[in-house]
């Protein structure tokens, strides 16, 4: 097994965004979820089809659900930010690129992390729309989104990474 250089990363101005917009966005999260819970039908929306058609319901407690996962992926990500050494690269770490490598592996966590919350915001708001009969449901543009936002930024950041380009 290799060792891999650890390092202190110093966050730049772009990390230090990302991280409190996520923070904003897992507040946003939680007060909908608590407004949705108090203003929703006792029975909403618990799943979507490929269309973003509602083919399942529930209680409008199960709500809680998403923030639950979404508290779960905020703190996980939080956590694993701060040992980049640990994952898989996809070019040999060195002590000359490591800090690069490192950065950008570590700000692909922290899209992911606030692309996350803000599909979980999506879901929530549109559960509660349809649940009170002002939308249909997610709509046909909702897989696209999650796919355009979370692999697009992944992907521009793993071509840095194979380039050795800063970022």
């Amino acid at each position: 097994m290799e060792t891999k250089p650890k390092l202190k990363l110093t966050l730049s101005p772009i990390d230090k965004i990302l991280d409190g917009m996520s923070t904003v966005l897992l507040i946003v999260m939680l007060v909908l979820a608590v407004y949705v819970t108090f203003n929703a039908p006792s029975v909403i929306p618990v799943h979507f089809n490929e269309l973003g058609h509602p083919d399942k319901f529930g209680k409008r407690f199960t709500i809680f659900i998403l923030p639950l996962i979404g508290t779960v992926i905020y703190a996980v990500f939080n956590q694993i930010v701060k040992f980049p050494e640990i994952y898989n690269h996809l070019t040999k770490i060195t002590g000359e690129n490591a800090r690069q490598q490192y950065t950008i592996t570590t700000r692909i966590i922290r899209f992911l992390k606030l692309s996350m919350l803000l599909i979980f915001i999506v879901i929530i708001f549109f559960t509660y729309l349809t649940s009170i009969g002002k939308s249909k449901g997610l709509g046909a543009w909702f897989l696209p989104f999650v796919l355009g936002l979370t692999l697009i930024p992944t992907m521009l950041l793993i071509g840095h990474s194979v380039k050795g380009e800063k970022t």
